[in-house]
């Protein structure tokens, strides 16, 4: 999403997500260029009074950390086994984790 901001003026992100039971203070969020625009603890952005262009990240609190720690603890076997792809980005992201880790091959 693109939005316009002038001198002063603000805009709160609204965050939409399909996930049931998330913690809303656990977003967290950056920007590319403090410079021209900040955003606080609570999504909302306020422009700067230099002209340019900003992205803002916002990111689940440690969720790719969560996801690679247990990764690490779950993927230990003494014989080989397979991954399965969903098309989801959870797998996805647990198969490539394996594969950075070393312990999985992919064909």
């Amino acid at each position: 999403e693109s939005q316009y901001i002038f001198v002063g003026q603000t805009y709160k992100l609204n965050i939409v997500t399909d996930v049931i039971n998330y913690n809303k203070r656990l977003f967290t969020y950056s920007s590319s260029d403090e410079a021209v625009a900040t955003v606080d603890s609570e999504g909302l952005i306020t422009a700067t009074d230099k002209p340019g262009e900003a992205i803002i990240t916002v990111s689940y609190k440690d969720i790719s950390k969560t996801m690679k720690d247990s990764g690490e603890h779950q993927m230990l076997s003494d014989v080989e086994v397979g991954s399965f792809l969903s098309s989801g980005i959870d797998s996805s992201y647990i198969v490539s984790l394996s594969f950075l880790k070393g312990s999985c091959k992919i064909p």
